[in-house]
């Protein structure tokens, strides 16, 4: 199995689920881009995505993140490193490239790192992965992991992003809402409901598992 960021971009997810021999599903992912059997977390980035990632820190935040499983993977695309690099707002990224990577290498010692051209390249480079995984024995299913949390209302969101239908962004909204945990196991079915898009499944999954 392959499961999918959803909010990758839509042409991706479209050839990947016509492949005939993977099975390929859509979540919300908090970690990494593409999750594969026995631990494969993949974070695609391209080229003036990386280099602005750098400059914000986020990429070194996404990788700590990323680095929870135990095959991290970065995959840069670069169709035209001339575009990307040299003609940006920052005079100096061109330069700056080489010398990320090889930082990355070190700080991050088990994460592989791959150059691609195209979307297309990297789609084949995820078929060929996964099918490789899948012959050589490797069938652990594709596990999701939230983002590690940095204070105390990002353990809240972790928590109750546990419960089966509620994810992270739903989670949010209850905290927003409800203020904590105990308020949350004290709602009633018509209070969880009352919040856009939490059905009533969710709602009971949530008062069973927090009761």
């Amino acid at each position: 199995m392959i499961i999918i960021d959803s909010r990758e971009p839509a042409d991706n997810k479209l050839k990947l689920k016509m492949l005939q021999d993977v099975e390929v599903k859509e979540e919300f992912l908090e970690v990494g881009d593409y999750l594969l059997p026995d631990e494969y977390a993949i974070e695609r980035k391209h080229g003036r995505d990386f280099m602005a990632s750098v400059v914000s820190n986020r990429l070194y935040k996404q990788l700590n993140n990323l680095y929870q499983y135990e095959n991290p993977v970065l995959a840069i695309i670069v169709d035209n490193k001339w575009r990307d690099f040299y003609f940006t707002h920052s005079k100096y990224v061109h330069k700056q490239y080489m010398g990320v990577l090889t930082t990355l290498m070190a700080k991050y010692p088990k994460l592989r790192i791959i150059q691609l051209e195209t979307e297309e390249e990297f789609r084949d480079f995820l078929h060929r992965l996964h099918n490789k995984l899948v012959e050589d024995g490797h069938k652990e299913r594709p596990t999701i992991k939230l983002r590690k949390a940095r204070n105390i209302k990002e353990v809240k969101e972790n928590c109750l992003a546990q419960i089966d239908g509620v994810g992270v962004s739903m989670a949010k909204k209850l905290i927003h809402e409800f203020g904590t945990i105990n308020n949350i196991s004290n709602c009633s079915e018509k209070d969880l409901t009352s919040i856009e898009k939490l059905g009533k499944k969710t709602a009971e999954k949530i008062i069973q598992t927090l009761n």
